[in-house]
């Protein structure tokens, strides 16, 4: 009986047996080279400028000019600006805090807003546009394809005295005459943000809200579910986390937005953070505070944007911690600078200065603050201190006039 033929195969098992994780990989040059252009253009248009707004908000200012003179060299950085920043937000005469309340109170029901408005148009298209889906889409992105300013600008047409809004509203006899909603309304401003905005809102929405698997609102409605609780106890919980990757990138533009109110408003009692830090940086010797108000919007924005979109407890007490260090450093800049006003008296100033902040985003107009028994001591503190740190006085100078005022009298 002939024996059986058994075929043998060469080569090596183990290299073919690999898995493709333990591949080493080949194209690791391409994509580094496919990534360079995008890592060298980010530098360039944002690492760039970046550091050339702190080396502003830590540089001097040169009296001559009233030009502000970049310090590039960290050590070399002074915190001048920072204490007058400081003071300009919680001092005596503070009037920066109301336009953070302010821009806080707009951008929260503003985005709000967007939510109610634009979440029922989103789940509209996912759930049920059907065919008509990608009409839908078009007109969802329609709006990005004219400028944010000529949608302004037409909304300026809409509301003007002799606009089509009054137009409507009077031929309604809903009012009398009509209503000047140009004319430093914050409800004109809030709805103005809202108009800019919401198409954001909804495209990010939509996106979330059509990658839910219908099968598992089929389960709830199979389980007994009415629509309704299949909709608060399916649909709403899965549309969290689009909700906040939305108003994540709704509220970013939000809060340093300055050319809405600039346009539908313009009065004093509706401006922004964004106005503020505008008019800073248009006025001469102020360029250093309005790079210091830009680097701080950035801060709070780069806090809350990982505690929401991520909700990562580590990230969460390393924005803690993070937090701490920055008040701790402040405290003591403050110390530093005013040695003869204790932890209670800055407590009541604080006090003082979010009450006003408080009075003036409810009412409109912030009340006269009482005069310090020691505001003109601690006037000319800030200006020693002001003046030493940008080169202007020596130490020895700098101390003597220093004594001098802390010497009671």
């Amino acid at each position: 009986m002939a024996m059986p033929t058994v075929l043998r195969f060469g080569g090596n098992r183990r290299n073919g047996d690999r898995k493709p994780a333990d591949r080493p990989p080949q194209n690791k040059i391409f994509f580094i080279l496919l990534a360079a252009p995008g890592i060298i253009w980010l530098a360039l248009l944002f690492i760039v400028p970046f550091y050339d707004v702190l080396a502003i908000a830590g540089g001097r200012l040169n009296f001559l000019t009233e030009s502000p003179v970049p310090v590039y060299n960290p050590l070399n950085w002074s915190h001048a600006t920072l204490v007058t920043t400081w003071h300009d937000i919680f001092g005596v005469g503070a009037f920066a805090l109301p336009i953070i309340w302010r821009t806080i109170w707009y951008t929260a029901v503003a985005a709000a807003l967007c939510v109610l408005i634009g979440y029922p148009a989103a789940y509209f298209v996912a759930r049920f546009a059907g065919r008509r889906k990608a009409l839908f889409l078009v007109l969802l992105i329609a709006p990005f394809w004219i400028s944010y300013m000529m949608r302004m600008l037409a909304w300026i047409d809409l509301l003007q005295t002799n606009g089509y809004v009054n137009k409507v509203l009077t031929s309604l006899h809903i009012v009398g005459q009509p209503v000047n909603w140009l004319g430093g309304h914050s409800f004109t401003v809030i709805l103005g943000l809202v108009y800019g905005y919401i198409p954001y809102m909804i495209l990010v929405l939509y996106a979330g809200l059509d990658r839910i698997d219908p099968s598992l609102i089929e389960a709830g409605r199979d389980l007994g579910l009415s629509r309704i609780r299949t909709f608060l106890r399916v649909t709403l919980p899965l549309s969290r986390q689009p909700i906040l990757t939305a108003m994540l990138i709704t509220v970013l533009p939000m809060v340093g937005d300055y050319f809405t109110n600039q346009l539908l408003s313009g009065a004093p009692n509706t401006s922004m953070i964004g106005n503020l830090i505008q008019g800073q940086l248009g006025t001469p010797g102020l360029e250093g505070q309005g790079a210091i108000l830009s680097l701080l919007v950035l801060i709070v924005l780069l806090i809350w944007a990982p505690v929401n979109a991520a909700r990562d407890p580590v990230m969460i007490l390393i924005i803690g911690v993070l937090g701490l260090i920055g008040i701790e450093a402040l405290r003591r800049i403050v110390q530093r600078e005013f040695p003869d006003v204790t932890e209670r008296e800055l407590g009541h100033r604080l006090h003082g200065a979010w009450t006003r902040a408080y009075a003036s985003v409810r009412h409109g107009s912030e009340p006269a603050p009482a005069p310090h028994p020691e505001a003109g001591r601690y006037a000319a503190l800030e200006q020693l201190a002001t003046l030493h740190d940008r080169g202007a006085l020596s130490d020895q100078e700098y101390a003597a006039e220093k004594s001098a005022l802390l010497v009671p009298h």
